[in-house]
């Protein structure tokens, strides 16, 4: 019951203050899925610099954003901005396109986001960055300063700290990251596969806390998805304990610890 309880607190923890209802004198937002403008392979990272900017604003107290499951089914909608926010219950809706261009070191990221009043249906912002790869958490830093800013929303001190945070300082373990996270299948085909990006990631960037937190719950739906492998058991728990280590109060950390405990370790002592 204690581990039940610490995983579904973790959860919470990760995904921030409820959702269904917003908080009192709050802007509701939904940050729809980006649209990738570039090749279908691309898609992984139209999709998290969506995640990372609606993760960043969820953790702004003026602004109660909606839970990314909810605004993920509008994926490659074409209903109007008015009918998808109505749906929703938003006030505002924020998207974005976003296309590579470029090759090798000379490779640029462009995203054009896009902040729509739900109510007129008019463009609240909007704004064109062009950037070089390596630049990418800036500009998503940047998107969520400029949403906040739109919106009218003061911020706190550890607001605009964590507005400014980067998961890494890493380019390509960030990449190898999105690709694990994109792959949703928790089949153990599709979960081997998330582990293996997983696994370059945190060899990249050794450093790297929610790449190692996400590792290490991959790796532990897979040990109970008909895969009871001690070696993933073992694997699992040394993710967990690095994230840990690297972040002991981070919700993503509490929430690999939590899902070791409830699917591995709790199912070892049956």
């Amino acid at each position: 019951g204690i581990v039940l309880l610490a995983l579904v607190g973790g959860w919470f923890a990760l995904r921030g203050t409820p959702r269904t209802a917003a908080v009192p004198g709050s802007k509701r937002l939904a940050v729809l899925p980006f649209e990738n403008q570039g090749a279908a392979a691309d898609d992984y990272f139209a999709d998290g610099i969506a995640d990372e900017v609606r993760g960043k604003l969820a953790n702004v107290k003026g602004i109660s954003v909606i839970a990314s499951a909810s605004a993920k089914q509008y994926k490659g909608s074409t209903k109007a901005p008015k009918d998808i926010a109505r749906e929703l219950g938003a006030d505002y809706l924020l998207t974005g396109k976003v296309r590579y261009a470029g090759t090798g070191a000379e490779r640029r990221v462009q995203v054009v986001p896009e902040l729509i009043d739900a109510h007129t249906g008019d463009v609240k912002w909007q704004q064109n960055f062009d950037a070089d790869l390596t630049d990418v958490f800036k500009v998503q830093s940047e998107i969520a300063s400029r949403v906040v800013g739109a919106l009218g929303v003061a911020l706190a001190g550890t607001e605009q700290a964590e507005l400014a945070r980067r998961p890494t300082d890493n380019v390509e373990a960030y990449q190898l990251y999105l690709k694990g996270r994109s792959i949703v299948n928790t089949d153990p085909a599709s979960l081997r596969e998330s582990v293996g990006f997983l696994e370059q990631s945190v060899t990249v960037d050794a450093n790297f806390t929610e790449a190692w937190a996400l590792l290490s719950m991959q790796l532990s739906r897979l040990y109970t998805n008909g895969n009871r492998d001690p070696a993933v058991s073992r694997r699992a728990k040394e993710a967990m304990d690095r994230a840990v280590a690297l972040s002991p109060d981070g919700a993503r950390s509490r929430l690999a610890k939590a899902r070791y405990l409830f699917l591995v370790a709790g199912e070892s002592n049956n």
